[in-house]
């Protein structure tokens, strides 16, 4: 588990910071795998932002089944499901370039169902730029949470491929200052906890 998440999970578990947990950094610094591991110990749903979209928009034409296609499942009962599970985990969040109609209202639906109550959002991007894509209201919900940055360099890529491009990942974690945004106070390093 990445540093800056180890201690704020217990406190997050003991209701002593608020959910969602907003956790935000470069490629590689170990969001997807931090979220995968949680769902693995606590249970609960998993998505990539796209995936679950596609999830409900299935879910409201008919075409979500259980698996073994058993039978047909609603919208209705997934929503009711997302609503009671243990942990709802929404990786790559920001990482669509345009924003249907049906993407943001699953989104922000899915941020309202889950209003503190256990909640994980993963991002490469800082919450000013969710307020470019997807409105101050998404991105506030988030902030209302709790916001961790993951700095560190591309734990994927070998040690050469590392430093034969450190400015472009330099570049890529911390985003300029004073980028214009009513969120991009947030862009700070470590957790950010409201006061």
């Amino acid at each position: 588990m990445p540093e800056p998440l180890r201690g704020l999970v217990p406190q997050l578990a003991a209701g002593e910071l608020p959910w969602p947990l907003t956790v935000w950094g470069s490629a590689g610094t170990g969001k997807t795998c931090f979220g995968l591991t949680l769902v693995d110990y606590c249970g609960g749903f998993f998505w990539s932002t796209d995936d679950f979209c596609e999830v409900m928009a299935d879910a409201k034409m008919g075409r979500l089944t259980t698996p073994g296609a058993q039978r047909e499942i609603s919208a209705t009962e997934l929503w009711q499901e997302l609503a009671c599970t243990s942990l709802v985990v929404l990786d790559e969040l920001g990482t669509t370039k345009e924003i249907s109609d049906h993407h943001y209202r699953s989104v922000k639906r899915l941020l309202d169902l889950r209003e503190n109550l256990p909640m994980v959002v993963m991002m490469n991007v800082p919450l000013y730029q969710i307020a470019v894509s997807y409105g101050e209201p998404v991105a506030s919900r988030l902030a209302g949470g709790t916001v961790c940055k993951l700095e560190g360099q591309d734990r994927r890529l070998s040690d050469d491929a590392r430093s034969s491009q450190p400015e472009a990942r330099e570049n890529q974690a911390h985003p300029r200052p004073g980028t214009p945004g009513a969120f991009s106070n947030q862009a700070g390093t470590g957790p950010v906890v409201p006061g």
